[in-house]
């Protein structure tokens, strides 16, 4: 029947449909993500200009230069305000419609061409279609270059473009920026202003192609410490894009020494510390206290209080006991006592413990987590008499009076021979001749003698002195 074949051509069209429709729009290919440009921020530090400066405060110049420089090593990453962002993302747009400009051209200029080149009808038909569709896409590229506004990374990381150039002569500051790849960079000069320390700074920034920071201060060599802090503390402030963020700190017990990313921050208490946004590390840790730590991270504008409790080891009590009552203990090199003795054995931590009796008898022990009586017995050290220190200062003392004797010896048949050699040469008396040539020779072996006796005291003198400063050779126990 034909209605009945037409009505199931037309249902199986229809299934056909509805199983395709949903795997085609899963071949359909994902939009690829838009890159996020601009992902550093550089500052470059250029050399600072200390001509002005007398040479006895040379060395005070290098080191401020180097105080301000470090201003900069606590920023992670710069927080960009809407009028960079603006720029970057105007200048990431134009370089990015130029590019494609120039890659349109290009290929209208390749497709031109081809009516000059003299080939076939159908390699010239089958070329200018290639050459037409890729027309089409750079259109295209460039009609989205021109309409789609590129992504610019709000927070960059903080680089430090680790150079110090001469700076940029006044109106080249922008292309300085573009030759060291940087974002800003940093000038200066360090003078003196009657026997005060002048130093004038600033900031020139890419994006608004000005100077966006001058300051400078004048100080006694003795202020340099507080007046340097508000010139680290702006400098770094302009560097992160954001003012510093504060933690408030408290630590128990009060005698814990805290470290911010490994540097020194002060002593427990409660005392309030500043950083630049990004993540810092805290360690506290204090004699007879396990060691603690914490991450942070803060944003612009957030604040953090920060409560550190160290947890107490539990000592240990190890007895240290001899042959010999009252031998001397040592703990490193700190005496704590005479045997028998308990010492306070802290875990997680190696001690160090000398015992030395009444004849000078030494014993040395090195333990960890211990606890109990340890009986240790005192020996005395064996030096072989061979390598004695005494035995190699008298072969030296001896070389060395071998050493003189024979200097002694070839100065004085040195003379001779220059005697008889002169008598010789002024008379022309040929009995003369033979005691000039067997005193000459016997000035060559004297001097062959001292030069032998001469290494040999060296050489002798460097075993000694080596042998000396050696420590005492310890026995198996």
């Amino acid at each position: 029947m034909p209605g009945n074949k037409k009505t199931r051509s037309l249902l199986c069209a229809i299934l056909l449909v509805l199983v395709l429709a949903p795997l085609s729009g899963l071949a359909k290919p994902e939009e690829a993500e838009k890159p996020v440009l601009n992902q550093e921020w550089a500052l470059v530090v250029t050399a600072f200009d200390t001509s002005a400066l007398p040479p006895s405060q040379a060395a005070q110049g290098e080191l401020i230069i180097k105080e301000l420089v470090n201003s900069f090593l606590r920023v992670q990453y710069h927080i960009r305000s809407p009028e960079e962002l603006d720029f970057y993302r105007d200048y990431e747009q134009t370089r990015a419609v130029k590019a494609a400009s120039s890659a349109l051209a290009a290929k209208q200029k390749s497709r031109d061409d081809l009516l000059f080149r003299g080939d076939r009808s159908w390699k010239y038909r089958r070329d200018l279609r290639v050459m037409d569709a890729d027309i089409v896409k750079l259109e295209e590229a460039l009609r989205a270059a021109e309409t789609e506004s590129p992504l610019i990374e709000p927070r960059p990381v903080f680089t430090l473009i680790q150079q110090t150039p001469q700076p940029p002569e006044p109106g080249k500051e922008y292309s300085f920026c573009r030759t060291q790849k940087a974002d800003a960079f940093l000038s200066g000069a360090v003078s003196e202003f009657h026997g005060r320390i002048h130093v004038s700074l600033k900031v020139y920034a890419l994006y608004a192609q000005a100077y966006v920071y001058e300051d400078f201060v004048l100080f006694s060599p003795g202020d340099r410490e507080p007046a340097l802090s508000g010139l680290s503390l702006a400098l770094g402030s302009l560097a992160a894009g954001a003012a510093p963020v504060q933690v408030a700190v408290r630590s128990e017990p009060p005698s814990a020494s805290l470290t911010i990313d490994n540097s020194f921050a002060g002593t427990g208490g409660e005392f309030v510390l500043e950083r630049f946004p990004g993540k810092f590390t805290v360690d506290a840790y204090s004699e007879g206290y396990q060691d603690a730590s914490a991450e942070l991270e803060l944003n612009p504008g957030e604040t953090a209080a920060l409560y550190i409790n160290l947890t107490p080891l539990l000592s240990k009590s190890a007895g240290i006991q001899s042959d010999e009552e009252g031998a001397l203990v040592y703990l490193g090199a700190l005496y704590v006592g005479k045997t028998p003795m308990d010492l306070e054995a802290t875990p997680y931590t190696s001690q160090y413990v000398l015992v030395e009796n009444s004849g000078g008898e030494q014993a040395r022990v090195v333990f960890r987590d211990y606890e109990g009586i340890m009986s240790v017995r005192p020996q005395p050290v064996e030096i072989p008499e061979s390598r004695s220190v005494n035995t190699l200062r008298r072969k030296f003392y001896g070389a060395f009076g071998r050493f003189w004797i024979s200097l002694s010896l070839a100065v004085l048949i040195t003379g001779v021979r220059n005697s008889y050699t002169s008598g010789y040469n002024f008379s022309g008396n040929m009995d003369l001749y033979d005691p000039a040539m067997n005193y000459d020779l016997a000035s060559k072996i004297s001097w062959g003698a001292m030069g032998f006796f001469l290494a040999e005291s060296i050489t002798r003198y460097v075993i000694y002195t080596a042998s000396s400063e050696r420590p005492p050779v310890e026995l198996a126990r």
